[in-house]
């Protein structure tokens, strides 16, 4: 009586695993197999084939991508990027804006942001106008 038992729950199992097996494989069938959440073909998926997808199921959320920290002085821009405002120039050792002195000029250098103007001299970090000697005859 007990082999009886075994078996009928043998077959039970076996006719449901069949059964469900049979819905998902007819998935498609007709349009080349399943690829994602379609048919391959671009055929949605039929109603009794969506519940073996259940991550198709549900509505795609759309979630954008995270904005960059930009440094101190900067703003973000979506075709540029982090940009120094409008004043300050780009030192790239450390990848910050810093304050451009007047008479001076910004600069695209590895090692530099900005550099004094034609006449001037750089000196603690402002351009002092250069001081010409006076040749006296």
């Amino acid at each position: 009586m007990r082999n009886f038992f075994i078996f009928i729950s043998l077959a039970l199992i076996l006719l449901i695993s069949i059964s469900l097996a049979e819905a998902r494989s007819g998935c498609c069938s007709w349009h080349d197999g399943v690829c994602g959440c379609r048919c391959c073909d671009g055929t949605p998926l039929s109603d009794k084939c969506a519940p073996y997808y259940p991550s198709c199921n549900s509505t795609p959320v759309y979630v954008p991508p995270p904005k960059p920290t930009c440094p101190a002085n900067s703003y973000y821009s979506t075709t540029g990027g982090c940009i120094c405002n409008s004043g300050y120039a780009v030192y790239f050792p450390n990848n910050s804006c810093v304050k451009i002195p007047n008479n001076a000029h910004a600069l695209e250098s590895s090692t530099e942001a900005w550099e004094c103007d034609y006449g001037y001299e750089e000196i603690d970090n402002s351009c002092i106008k250069k001081v010409e000697p006076v040749i006296e005859i």
